[in-house]
């Protein structure tokens, strides 16, 4: 009887260790999957409150955008930016800014026609060591403040500005309560117009430029100047302080054709040339970093060209300079540019005689309107619905003179173009009817105009031209 009660009583202490050994790992379980909870919940906590704090800067940099607008729509340029604090007051600078080490914000605006642009504000965070974050707010801004257009029918001239030394103004760009203009002084070719009071101009900046001047691109810390330099086609200014620009460096293509124009979207610029042999007319330059501009794409065509416009994942581009034997000469150039390293013609618009190429380009939703040469002298108008098959819908014939520059307002009811017609150098045509274009109005003026821009928040426009008396001026609405 003793032997079975020992065999019993080893058999209850041997059944209790293994009792206590489950219990032992279940509770090491619990206590791990507690612990994971904790774990992830604080991680969650961490991940909502990054998160919120992320959609809160986002948010706040749409609110930033709406203030830039309010204060002028013309803040608001194309491109993307961060954003700093000045005085109290917003303004785009760099290409992004960080909160905290941690958040990073990006604003990017892009336009969707004259009068409206689309505004995205993108936050990002290393979320963990393998994930990063990211919050984007998106919302479109209208230029409420937008004067009418409806009473352009009888132009005139206001304040006018007589540059010193015998030059002409070539080419004008607004931005704010600022005119950037660049001129064919050889000792002060990129200028700077105090624009606020438009009855009362004043030249606050000036700067000589290596090589001749031929067309400009304004951002809001930076002028991008085109020029006949052979090792300076297309120049960088720091423009942070209008009343003293200054020179930051050059970006040197090859060969030796002449810059013509730049188009700035974004981190690119786009640059165009003269015809020049075994040498790209169309670069697309990296300005990220503007003191340092890299080449990432380009194009060849068999002829210059002159200005562009960028409408989506588009450029389009006046131009024509050489005839074949058959007297054709491209007036337009369609290039994709969807992948900036490999920009690709998609299509080109030909006039079947020798009337000249095309000297001025702008757009603004699906029209395209095209400004040719003497002694062509006509007006273009192409719908791009389908960029890669454009139709010419209408041809105004009844400009008078060659085409220098051209400008939509901003409504997209007018065209304003600057020629050299002896007697209406600037002129209003109605294209609220694309393919049936007309003439609102004209201005005679003492000689040609080169460049105009117009200004939507004071519906003016402002030009240059070889008025030797008046190279830069105010056009407006009487």
């Amino acid at each position: 009887m003793s032997t079975k009660k020992e065999r019993s009583a080893t058999k209850v202490k041997s059944f209790s260790i293994v009792e206590a050994l489950l219990a032992l790992a279940l509770f090491a379980l619990f206590v791990t999957v507690l612990a994971e909870a904790v774990i992830y919940g604080e991680q969650a906590t961490v991940t909502a409150g990054e998160r919120g704090r992320a959609t809160l800067l986002a948010d706040e940099g749409l609110e930033a955008a709406r203030n830039l607008r309010d204060i002028s729509y013309e803040n608001l340029a194309e491109g993307t930016f961060g954003l700093q604090t000045t005085g109290g007051s917003w303004k785009l600078a760099g290409q992004s800014d960080v909160t905290d080490s941690r958040f990073t914000r990006q604003l990017t605006v892009s336009s969707l026609n004259a009068s409206t642009k689309n505004v995205t504000c993108q936050v990002s965070w290393p979320q963990t060591l393998q994930r990063t974050g990211s919050i984007s707010l998106e919302t479109r801004l209208t230029n409420w403040l937008m004067p009418t257009e409806d009473d352009w029918d009888e132009p005139g001239t206001g304040d006018v500005i007589d540059i010193p030394d015998i030059v002409s103004g070539l080419k004008v760009q607004t931005q704010g309560n600022y005119a950037y203009l660049v001129t064919s002084d050889p000792d002060a070719d990129f200028i700077v117009v105090d624009i606020t009071d438009t009855d009362a101009l004043k030249i606050v900046g000036r700067l000589d430029l290596q090589g001749a001047a031929t067309n400009l691109a304004i951002t809001p810390d930076y002028a991008y100047v085109t020029s006949k330099n052979d090792s300076r086609e297309l120049q960088i200014i720091n423009i942070t302080n209008p009343a003293s620009p200054q020179y930051v460096t050059a970006f040197n293509a090859s060969g030796s054709a002449n810059g013509k124009s730049v188009h700035i979207v974004g981190n690119y610029a786009y640059l165009t040339r003269d015809f020049g042999l075994f040498s790209p007319e169309l670069y697309v330059i990296d300005i990220t970093n503007p003191a340092s501009p890299q080449a990432v794409g380009t194009y060849n065509t068999i002829t210059s060209l002159s200005e562009l416009i960028i409408l989506g994942n588009h450029a389009y581009i006046s131009g024509g300079f050489i005839a074949d034997v058959f007297n054709i000469i491209t007036v337009l150039h369609v290039i994709d540019i969807s992948n900036p390293a490999s920009p690709k013609g998609v299509y080109d618009y030909a006039v079947w005689d020798a009337w000249g190429g095309a000297a001025t380009v702008t757009g603004s939703g699906n029209i395209v309107i095209v400004g040719q040469l003497s002694p062509g002298n006509r007006m273009f108008v192409f719908d791009v619905t389908n960029p890669q098959s454009p139709q010419k819908i209408a041809s105004f014939n009844d400009v008078g003179g060659q085409v220098n520059d051209s400008t939509f307002g901003s409504t997209n009811q007018y065209v304003y173009l600057a020629t050299e017609a002896s007697d209406r150098e600037f002129q209003v045509i109605d294209v609220s009817n694309p393919a049936n274009p007309q003439r609102k109005s004209s201005l005679d003026l003492p000689a040609a105009l080169n460049g105009i821009s117009y200004n939507g928040n004071k519906n003016k426009i402002f030009a240059v031209g070889s008025w030797p008396e008046g190279e830069f001026l105010v056009i407006e609405p009487q």
